[in-house]
């Protein structure tokens, strides 16, 4: 019987199946039109039995026990058509795989993992997606050049143009890279918006200390004086000295007659002496 440290450190032996239970109690399959559902839960099923190192034979049995609703109407249907006691893993893998996550649906997936591009994601969005697609396409990205190229190709091109000079081997490279220039860059943008705000409020206190345009024509705020509309109207009515310049003959003659007359007086034609003949 173990004695003070090693009863704390003991743990109750369980089996697979209580193991399993109190692992995945919330990682059941529900089936329904899902597909990437049934895919996950694949892998993490995957992940659990490696880790309790549970045996082949076993495998199904307890994987299957997690299925519910439509995925367990599915399984039943299965049973009375195989005989499941000496279905192996890959088996039961294959079979739910083809029923709830199609090939169409891969091919899908491989199609938008090959044509996926960074455009408004951040370098780090764009990692995730470019981790979560890439395993519809291991091809693709079969050796870790190949996963560099990939992700490289689909950065954006004022990124890319940056990290291709170093001629990185390394997917973890490459990201590495990327996020560097992105610092750098958001770093770039925020200091030419601060410089930008800093110059729009000189420019308005300028504007302010001026205070407001006045028309030196009429007196009213708002317009210069070559802008003034009583001011354009004058500048179309010819002066006085214009109007005689105009008109040549007009300037120095008197009316017809005026010449005649003196203080009121009509001057004679004839001399006085015209008269005494």
């Amino acid at each position: 019987m173990p004695r003070g440290r090693d009863r704390l450190t003991t743990r109750p032996k369980l089996d697979h199946l209580q193991y399993l239970m109190v692992i995945i109690e919330s990682s059941k399959l529900s089936g329904g039109p899902n597909f990437l559902e049934a895919e996950n839960w694949m892998k993490e099923i995957k992940k659990i039995l490696d880790v309790m190192a549970v045996p082949e034979e076993r495998r199904v049995s307890l994987a299957s026990f997690m299925l519910r609703d439509e995925a367990d109407n599915w399984w039943d249907m299965i049973k009375t058509t195989q005989d499941v006691t000496k279905m192996v893993w890959m088996q039961f893998e294959e079979l739910l795989l083809s029923n709830y996550f199609p090939e169409a649906v891969r091919r899908q997936k491989r199609a938008e993992f090959i044509h996926l591009v960074q455009r408004n994601m951040t370098v780090t969005e764009y990692a995730a997606k470019f981790t979560q697609l890439s395993r519809y396409a291991p091809n693709v990205v079969a050796d870790e050049q190949m996963r560099a190229e990939q992700f490289q190709e689909g950065l954006r091109l004022n990124i890319r143009a940056q990290v291709a000079p170093f001629m990185l081997r390394t997917y973890s490279e490459v990201v590495a890279r990327a996020l560097v220039i992105e610092r750098e860059m958001e770093e770039a943008q925020r200091l030419r918006s601060k410089n930008s705000r800093k110059q729009e409020q000189y420019s308005g206190a300028t504007d302010s200390a001026k205070g407001p345009r006045r028309c030196y024509e009429c007196g009213e705020v708002g317009h210069l004086r070559r802008e003034c509309p009583k001011f354009q109207r004058l500048a179309f009515q010819p002066s006085q000295r214009q109007f005689q310049q105009m008109n040549p003959r007009i300037q120095g003659r008197q009316p017809q007659g005026e010449g005649n007359f003196r203080q009121g007086k009509p001057k004679s034609k004839h001399n006085k002496g015209d008269f005494m003949q």
